[in-house]
């Protein structure tokens, strides 16, 4: 049987090292990258993929107020309701698609999907719930299908809004994050199913917004170059006129709707 080649990456080397040894002892094989760019330069899609899979063929998981109809809704009572849902699902006679659902006191919203999300959204990532029921009196119906919602795009399994990565930005930023963040936000925040980074520098940048659709990364100071995907669409553009270039691309690659 062939071994798993697994890629470790983290910026501190004596963590890589440790955890290569330890992977090794137990008969994998494993490389080392100290940042995401040296990692996407040695092929990562050469490494064994973790496998996902769900438990039913529902494709998009549901929230409460959204029709249940064939679903089984199952809630825990317990104090460990993850461990009491996890043996509730794993033990159903059959793959009935399943609504997982928790009864909550809480008075902040914060606290509220915090929670949740702890008690919840591990069931998603380890695709064996197909939907969410948050029962929290306190609260208008609205808001905790937000919360809800939220958790399932944050278990990559629903996206309901566009997702934004940004940098805590260094010295080597080359404009106002916060600022330029929020004009991109106001732009673009009525989008569904895409992910945009805006990104101080290109040192860091492209590889830490990878996996984004779009990218608004700084090349020099007062200077834009805008990525689709991992690929430079614009170069040095001038960063008043960005934001309208960012629109455009979006939109001429289909992924634009009015809001």
């Amino acid at each position: 049987m062939a071994k798993h080649k697994i890629l470790v990456v983290d910026d501190e080397e004596s963590l890589c090292e440790i955890l290569q040894f330890n992977l090794e002892v137990e008969g994998y094989e494993a490389d080392v990258a100290y940042s995401a760019e040296q990692a996407l330069r040695m092929h990562p899609e050469r490494y064994s993929p973790t496998e996902y899979r769900r438990r039913t063929n529902v494709a998009v998981p549901v929230v409460h107020t959204e029709p249940l109809e064939g679903f089984c809704v199952i809630e825990a009572v317990s104090e460990n309701p993850t461990a009491e849902l996890r043996a509730a699902i794993l033990n159903l006679d059959t793959p009935r698609p399943v609504v997982v659902k928790r009864r909550y006191g809480e008075t902040s919203p914060e606290t509220l999907a915090v929670k949740a999300a702890a008690d919840l959204g591990v069931l998603f990532l380890d695709g064996l719930a197909d939907g969410i029921w948050i029962d929290a009196p306190g609260f208008a119906e609205e808001e905790i299908r937000n919360i809800e919602l939220m958790i399932l795009q944050a278990a990559r399994v629903r996206f309901s809004h566009t997702e934004y990565i940004a940098c805590p930005s260094c010295g080597r930023t080359l404009y106002d994050i916060e600022k330029t963040l929020a004009a991109v936000k106001s732009r673009t925040s009525h989008l569904k199913n895409l992910k945009i980074g805006v990104m101080g520098c290109i040192v860091n940048g492209p590889g830490e917004m990878a996996d984004a659709d779009y990218g608004y990364v700084g090349a020099a100071p007062g200077r834009i170059t805008l990525y689709k995907g991992r690929t430079v669409v614009e170069r040095n553009i001038p960063q008043e006129e960005a934001l309208d270039r960012l629109v455009e691309l979006i939109r001429d690659n289909g992924d634009w709707v009015e809001p």
